[in-house]
């Protein structure tokens, strides 16, 4: 009985050391550990996307249209308006019908003062038509073009080196000059391009139109000749033909000299044929 009990503990003894055994060839994850494997590759960091610009270039527009109590009280406080927010007057048109008297005007002003000049407009309206406002946001338009334009003069620095210190012969001078100045076209445009973005976002742009109705007048009969005044006007006509002819035989003197001569001279001139005709 007691060797079969001090058998039992042996042999629970020899489990619970295979047991440690084993568990000591995982790691912690639970994947075997062995001298052939390979080491885990390093692991990086993503990197991070551009960051977006901070400023943003967005052209805002504006339309409204309204009814007033006064046109010209209305368009001259308007444009006084304009001034005070650092803008200006860019167009203005105006027209008269039937029954309203109208008036359109285009305003340019700094982009912050777009909203609060807009609200000033308003004010004058005893009725307001409608109000649209648009805004683009150019952004991504504005930075590429940026981006590119860097790029582009890179490239033609890189094109005048070669011009300076590499072109030796006229083939390779003229080449070189041709591509310098389809860069230097790219450029300009980019330039170009950039400039009118920027006047834009700096300056938003507001079309007003106003209009005052008015009493309806129906349009004046078309003007018409009386007998007695194409009588005047056929006298002025005759008189200017007469200077007119006076002018033109003034500018012929020497033609009429010449003839003037030989008709006081011409009994002189018959009589010497006659002579030479009975000799």
């Amino acid at each position: 009985m007691k060797k079969l009990f001090l058998f039992l503990i042996i042999l629970v003894a020899l489990s619970c050391q295979a047991n440690s055994e084993k568990s000591a060839m995982y790691d912690d994850a639970g994947t075997p550990q062995t001298e052939s494997s390979p080491p885990k590759a390093p692991q990086y960091k993503k990197e991070e996307s551009s960051p977006i610009p901070s400023t943003r270039k967005i052209i805002k527009t504006a339309e409204v249209r309204l009814q007033v109590k006064n046109l010209d009280s209305s368009s001259k406080h308007i444009q006084d308006l304009v001034e005070q927010f650092g803008g200006f007057v860019s167009n203005l048109n105006m027209a008269n019908s039937n029954y309203e008297w109208s008036a359109q005007i285009s305003l340019k002003v700094p982009a912050k003062n777009f909203q609060t000049l807009l609200d000033s407009i308003k004010k004058q309206a005893i009725f307001l038509n409608y109000e649209r406002i648009h805004t683009d946001d150019v952004t991504e338009e504005y930075f590429d073009i940026q981006t590119r334009l860097k790029t582009k003069k890179e490239v033609r620095d890189r094109y005048i080196d070669i011009l300076r210190n590499k072109a030796k012969t006229v083939k390779d001078i003229l080449l070189a000059e041709e591509k310098i100045r389809v860069v230097q076209e790219e450029i300009e445009a980019a330039e170009g391009r950039l400039k009118f973005l920027s006047s834009n976002v700096r300056l938003s742009t507001i079309t007003v139109e106003l209009y005052q109705k008015i009493e309806y007048k129906p349009t004046p009969n078309t003007y018409s000749n009386s007998f007695w005044n194409r009588v005047g006007r056929s006298f002025k006509n005759g008189l200017s033909f007469f200077e007119e002819l006076t002018l033109g035989l003034i500018s012929i003197w020497p033609i009429l000299l010449i003839l003037g001569l030989l008709f006081g001279f011409r009994k002189r001139i018959f009589r010497r044929f006659r002579r030479n005709e009975r000799d």
